[in-house]
């Protein structure tokens, strides 16, 4: 999620994570999401936080369970390029 500067410092993107879980919890049946953040980004490393999320690492920090969750989605993904931090986000979101 990215957000124009002029829209930054609003709350936009917090709420927007909020109502995205939401619908991911009731609609989707999804009990946790796992979010990739660049590292320097700050701003999303303390919305994700705020909300409850827990950092879980990054590449070398991976368990095993959540490297095969994340390639499910895409088996070519090479986590070690990414370079992300990961969070763990239970829902819904409290």
């Amino acid at each position: 999620m990215a957000l124009l500067e002029k829209h930054q410092n609003q709350g936009i993107g917090t709420e927007a994570i909020i109502g995205f879980g939401r619908w991911l919890h009731e609609v989707k049946g999804l009990s946790e999401i796992i979010a990739c953040v660049d590292p320097e980004n700050k701003r999303s490393q303390h919305v994700l936080e705020k909300l409850g999320a827990i950092f879980t690492g990054q590449k070398s920090g991976l368990s095993k369970s959540v490297e095969d969750f994340l390639c499910r989605f895409d088996e070519n993904l090479d986590l070690d390029a990414i370079g992300s931090y990961f969070y763990k986000l239970s829902l819904p979101i409290k």
